[in-house]
């Protein structure tokens, strides 16, 4: 049972009567268990901790549509190529960068959404057989990869494990080297060597054949550096989860008042002289008929004898709960806001009632969001982009800025049309 929460307990289901706010969300710790390679990533309640966040982005709007509206701001405007000898060529590789036929920027994108969604991303890179240079990159769910238990002697995760659904009972999940240039460099040597007994052979000796047949993939598996978040991350809005849950709760009660107009404002008294069987009969059926789909707010079902048989709906004085629910939802927004560091709501689609929104104050706004959250993320994502290329010996990239304001909308229409890749 949570803190500060009533259970009454009937024959046929759980009533909650919510007495006050929950307790503050509590943070989980990502640690390894004994005897388990792969580290667990869940939350304290037992679940999986990414799938806890997607249900978050899907079922609270106003979150949802900062995260959207942020990753498509992070994400920017395409790659832009700095100026070099081997621009063409790096243009031409980003062009061809993805192994299932994506180029670089539309990974880029996919990567976006995943640093804003869990503060993460995951990307398999495959190397050339000579383990000189980086063919190709696929994006990979952040949400699907566990990390493997830290190597003790060198300090680093040296195996990545993919699975599409970690819910399940028996898995079978797939194993993948870590992102390590060092290993790669023993590959080259290696390659250098058999090649050298090729030559001196006349003919292709079996442990080049073997190379060259070998597809060597790497997981790429980062996130921003942040105390005791060692194997996992916490997303960015980690302090407005409890505003976000009221949020859904505030959503869940709202829909069960308006399907029904029962809520745990209300007794369900069921008169009369029941069996046991009858009874929780009795209770199955009013479920059905009028409660499936509150999960939040659940009337109060009781029983008590009388000669005849009849069910009576007994309100409950509400003493101005529908005034408090509305403050409580105000207040979840602005925390919700406050934790995604917005400070105008119009920086990501979200207007408010009553607000002009003065175009001189919306682009200092602009420039701020943009300065202080979205370049951040926007960096971190070039550098690992640049990681690339450099191994590849090929020109840096830097990311236009997608603008918000509306004289700038020309240069927004241009995303998909005047990109360099």
């Amino acid at each position: 049972m949570e803190d500060n929460e009533l259970k009454i307990i009937s024959d046929s289901r759980e009533a909650e009567l919510l007495l006050s706010m929950a307790s503050p969300y509590k943070a989980p710790e990502f640690k390894a268990i004994k005897n388990k390679d792969i580290i667990p990533f869940l939350d304290n309640d037992g679940t999986q901790f990414p799938d806890k966040l997607i249900y978050y982005k899907n079922n609270a709007p106003t979150h949802g549509s900062i995260l959207s509206n942020v990753a498509d701001q992070v994400a920017g405007n395409g790659f832009e190529v700095e100026e070099g000898p081997k621009k063409q060529e790096t243009i031409d590789f980003l062009g061809n960068f993805g192994a299932n036929g994506e180029d670089a920027f539309e990974i880029l994108e996919k990567m976006a959404g995943d640093l804003i969604d869990f503060k993460g991303i995951s990307l398999l890179l495959t190397w050339s057989a000579d383990g000189k240079k980086i063919l190709k990159g696929e994006h990979y769910d952040f949400s699907k990869i566990r990390s493997n238990k830290v190597n003790s002697l060198t300090g680093k995760v040296d195996v990545y494990w993919y699975d599409w659904e970690w819910n399940k009972q028996r898995r079978n999940p797939i194993p993948i080297p870590a992102f390590n240039i060092d290993v790669m460099a023993d590959q080259n040597k290696a390659y250098s060597i058999a090649v050298e007994k090729t030559i001196m052979k006349g003919e292709i000796i079996p442990e080049l054949k073997n190379m060259l047949n070998t597809k060597y993939s790497q997981m790429l598996y980062m996130h921003p550096y942040a105390s005791n978040e060692f194997y996992y991350p916490l997303p960015y809005y980690v302090a407005g989860i409890n505003a976000i849950n009221a949020s859904i709760s505030i959503d869940q009660y709202s829909l069960g008042m308006i399907n029904n107009n029962l809520s745990s404002n209300h007794i369900i008294n069921f008169k009369g002289n029941y069996t046991p069987d009858q009874w929780k009969q009795n209770c199955r059926e009013f479920d059905r008929s009028y409660i499936r789909g509150i999960k939040k707010g659940l009337p109060i079902m009781m029983k008590s004898k009388d000669e005849n048989q009849s069910i009576e709906v007994i309100s409950i004085q509400q003493n101005g709960k529908d005034e408090k629910f509305k403050a409580i939802n105000e207040s979840s927004r602005d925390k919700i806001l406050q934790s995604h560091n917005i400070t105008s709501p119009m920086l990501v689609g979200i207007r408010e009632a009553g607000s002009l929104g003065g175009s001189t104050e919306l682009e200092t706004a602009s420039n701020l969001f943009y300065r202080n959250t979205i370049r951040p993320k926007q960096n971190y994502l070039i550098k690992i982009f640049n990681i690339i290329l450099n191994i590849n010996e090929l020109n840096n990239v830097t990311l236009k800025r997608l603008t918000l304001l509306p004289e700038n909308t020309e240069a927004e229409e241009s995303k998909n049309t005047n990109k360099e890749i």
